[in-house]
């Protein structure tokens, strides 16, 4: 597979997320390292470098601690949530969750960060847009939450432009959600647009975030 170039529409998403308010530059401070972070994020060889670079830059400007304890994969946070098409049949979403709680007993670490990146070859794979992967990343930040209410859990997403150009992103989850459902009432869900078929396996009730 060739690398993944971050495609015009998803370029253009992200600019309307970031106006919005959903994709926010982040200076760090907010971010309550303590011991340490768990980093849940993809496996990419030929960025996952500059992930850990971006991570550790914004927590030290923050005044933080950088003791990443790193949990990789294709795809990277987005698996965790149950409706992510990618690697179902291993169970990648049950592994990553009680990686989290092990390493929160084994290491005292209760600060996790999820993160996904764009364009990003596993999304490509499974033809998710940048929309369907926040959703996903949205989505495994509740479930971490629900099983482990005591972590602390930020989401971030790591946009390389086609042009060379790099930003990391914090990820608001309540911006994200009132966006979507704003989209949604004014009925702006047009084929090809991104938004049809935001969840591939959306539950009964239609609701995104249920």
């Amino acid at each position: 597979m060739k690398p993944s170039i971050l495609s015009p529409e998803d370029a253009r998403f992200i600019l309307m997320l970031e106006r919005a308010g959903v994709l926010q530059t982040h200076d760090g401070s907010k971010l309550e390292t303590g011991n340490g972070i768990i980093l849940v994020t993809c496996s990419d060889g030929d960025k996952i470098l500059e992930f850990l670079e971006h991570i550790e830059e914004l927590i030290r400007e923050g005044g933080g601690k950088f003791r990443p304890h790193i949990f990789a994969g294709h795809g990277g946070a987005m698996l965790i949530a149950e409706d992510c098409p990618l690697y179902r049949k291993e169970c990648a979403d049950q592994f990553l969750l009680s990686q989290i709680a092990d390493a929160h007993e084994m290491k005292d670490i209760s600060t996790v960060i999820l993160m996904v990146h764009a364009p990003c070859g596993a999304a490509k794979k499974a033809h998710l847009t940048v929309v369907q992967e926040l959703a996903h990343l949205v989505r495994a930040k509740h479930r971490v939450k629900s099983v482990m209410p005591q972590l602390k859990v930020s989401c971030f997403i790591d946009v390389h432009y086609a042009d060379g150009g790099k930003k990391i992103l914090f990820v608001s989850p309540e911006a994200f959600e009132t966006w979507y459902a704003a989209q949604s009432k004014a009925q702006h869900i047009v084929q090809g647009s991104g938004f049809e078929d935001l969840l591939l396996h959306p539950d009964q009730s239609g609701n995104l975030f249920p």
